[in-house]
């Protein structure tokens, strides 16, 4: 009889057990999902711009063929390079003791 009571608590517990777990899983199957599907809206967007600086740089190949290059265009493009990398540069400038006070 005694063992007939061990065998209903191990089934009570492992029942319970087997629900937590479900459950559990079908929480992380959720985030899951919904980490993929930003995953694959990051991919379009990355495909979307790569085609969008493939086609930017074959027109500027086309212009440079049919006028050739001058020496404005390519500051411009140095400008352009180096406005662009003030603006994403992570470096903070440090405040001297005077401007602190």
């Amino acid at each position: 009889m005694e063992t007939l009571i061990h065998a209903d608590i191990f089934f009570f517990i492992t029942t319970i057990a087997i629900v937590v777990i479900s459950l559990i899983l079908c929480v992380l199957g959720f985030y899951a999902f919904r980490i993929l599907r930003n995953v694959d809206e990051i991919a379009e967007r990355v495909t979307h711009e790569g085609n969008q600086i493939v086609s930017d740089v074959s027109e500027v190949r086309m212009r440079i063929k049919e006028k050739g290059i001058k020496f404005s265009d390519i500051l411009g493009v140095l400008s352009g390079l180096l406005s662009f990398r003030k603006k994403f540069s992570r470096k903070t400038k440090r405040k001297t003791h005077e401007e602190t006070k």
